[in-house]
């Protein structure tokens, strides 16, 4: 049995001895249920605090981008959704000065 795990991926292994692939967005996305569960809960902050934490790892996750909006517009707090939207400017910023992987650098 042949086995590939790529970065950001762990194996472990079931009763039945397969191999099963968990990837950071199998986690990401368990961690999205919880939050919702906590918003339904009226823990907003829990919520809030979760769905931050998904995305400050995955900056184009929906679901915790979704949620986050929703959660600021249900509890009427506009300024959370400036933060929010700034926040993403900030990390689409960084993302667009990281040198592209794919390019090689030549010294002319």
């Amino acid at each position: 049995m042949q086995q590939c795990a790529t970065e950001g991926e762990k194996v472990t292994i079931d009763e039945s001895s397969e191999f099963v692939v968990i990837s950071k967005n199998d986690c990401n996305h368990m961690r999205y249920i919880i939050a919702l569960a906590e918003r339904r809960l009226q823990n907003y902050k829990r919520a809030e605090s979760i769905c931050m934490e998904i995305l400050a790892s995955d900056h184009s996750n929906c679901d915790a981008l979704e949620s986050l909006i929703e959660l600021y517009t249900g509890t009427e707090r506009p300024d959370k959704l400036r933060e929010l939207f700034d926040k993403i400017q900030v990390w689409t910023n960084k993302e667009e000065m990281k040198p592209n992987q794919t390019e090689k650098a030549v010294k002319v």
